[in-house]
């Protein structure tokens, strides 16, 4: 059954974007014991859990699920998540791969039992201000945390994570969103999502520092969340959390990405296994793209993590309707948590721009690096449809559509992006 979802997009303000996701069940799979690629553990422990952060020696390939559909709403590359903890998962979890925002969220009642957590939140021993289950520690302090069109409510908490198909890497104690409820803030008042998407979570790599917001309060200061944060504190990308060895940034690579329409998401092997997401970059790794530097200074929040600046993902480029011959600047994301692109337009260029874009009509995103990404706008039911979003100062979104012809890098480490 289909229903209306949301789109994990950017964990930012963001435009209203008329999106749904597939009900997607849970893949099954079997956690394989060990890492893969240049990903080496110090420690596993007699039940074969992994205890120390993998290290990564070399660019690594992480096996994930490009998964599309035939009306291209569900069109996503999902990560799968072999283990939590010392929790060795039955049907490893697929969490949405999001270059729109930073940190992970697991929905909790995939990993705890009914007597732990439902709908209503978590069930703490009176006087208990943390609970413990399988090498996941579970904090009081409840938030939220938003995305376009959706707050998820739920609680921080922290453990390993053991990642991809073929569970290649595991991160140190990572900061997790437990959430247990949903809401669609598509509607005014927002509303319930009461049947839960079985995507399970998302997996936010891009460069920021995305907000749990707690009591209502933001955090413009960088907080990054920890075992002792009572008030609102920022997730930062998992892949933050893996030991990098010698001459090896931080940081990831996607090559393109085919999506496969006709998979089965919902069992092990239902769909084809990709290696296109390499975790760990080189000077060699990034030669022949186009790239540009991240804004770093005076974003909001700014900071660093383990050294490494936060930085906003979206970056000014050219947008132009090559029908009209109209354009204008805005800051553009490249965002794989979006199946189709948004185009925000400023109030000083609504007037001249198109308020719609039919499909047929040739669009071009001339970023700064000099790479220019053209595309023609599909119908809605495509991934290439172009949404229009007039009087705003809102990123523009390049959805997954350019992810199914291009490669694409983001290095934390020297605060770049490519293109190619």
């Amino acid at each position: 059954m289909k229903k209306p979802l949301i789109d994990a997009g950017i964990a930012m303000p963001a435009v209203v974007r008329n999106l749904c996701l597939c009900v997607l069940p849970s893949i099954a799979a079997g956690l394989v014991g060990g890492c893969g690629g240049g990903g080496g553990n110090s420690s596993n422990s007699a039940a074969g859990f992994i205890n120390s952060p993998s290290t990564v020696n070399a660019a690594t390939s992480v096996a994930v699920y490009p998964a599309g559909s035939a009306n291209s709403n569900s069109s996503r590359i999902f990560m799968p998540v072999t283990a939590v903890g010392t929790q060795m998962l039955p049907s490893a979890l697929p969490l949405i791969l999001d270059s729109g925002s930073a940190g992970i969220t697991m929905y909790a009642q995939a990993i705890f039992p009914s007597s732990m957590v439902s709908s209503s939140g978590f069930v703490f021993p009176t006087g208990a201000t943390s609970i413990q289950y399988n090498g996941i520690t579970v904090t009081n302090v409840q938030g939220t945390k938003s995305f376009s069109g959706t707050q998820q409510t739920g609680n921080l908490g922290f453990a390993t994570v053991t990642f991809g198909a073929n569970s290649e890497l595991t991160t140190a104690s990572v900061p997790i969103f437990f959430y247990f409820s949903i809401l669609n803030t598509f509607t005014s008042p927002p509303t319930p999502v009461t049947t839960l998407p079985s995507y399970q979570g998302i997996f936010g790599i891009n460069t920021a520092g995305n907000a749990i917001v707690v009591s209502g309060n933001g955090a413009p200061t960088l907080s990054i969340c920890n075992l002792q944060s009572t008030s609102t504190c920022h997730q930062v990308s998992p892949l933050r959390y893996l030991s990098y060895g010698a001459g090896i940034n931080t940081g990831f690579m996607l090559s393109p990405a085919t999506l496969q329409p006709t998979c089965d998401i919902s069992t092990w092997n239902g769909c084809t296994q990709a290696n296109i997401f390499t975790v760990g970059l080189t000077d060699s790794s990034e030669s022949g793209f186009a790239s540009e530097q991240l804004t770093c200074p005076g974003n909001q929040p700014s900071g660093s993590s383990n050294g490494i600046s936060v930085c906003q993902p979206a970056q000014f480029s050219t947008i132009s309707d090559i029908t009209t011959s109209q354009s204008f600047s805005m800051p553009v994301a490249f965002d794989t948590g979006t199946p189709h692109n948004s185009i925000s337009v400023p109030a000083a260029s609504s007037a001249s721009f198109p308020a719609t874009i039919a499909a047929g009509t040739g669009i071009s995103i001339a970023t700064a690096s000099g790479f220019n990404f053209n595309y023609t706008a599909g119908a809605p039911s495509t991934t290439s449809y172009t949404q229009i979003t007039q009087n705003t100062s809102f990123a523009s979104i390049i959805g997954i559509d350019f992810f199914t012809n291009h490669s694409f890098f983001v290095d934390f480490t020297t605060s770049k992006e490519g293109f190619q």
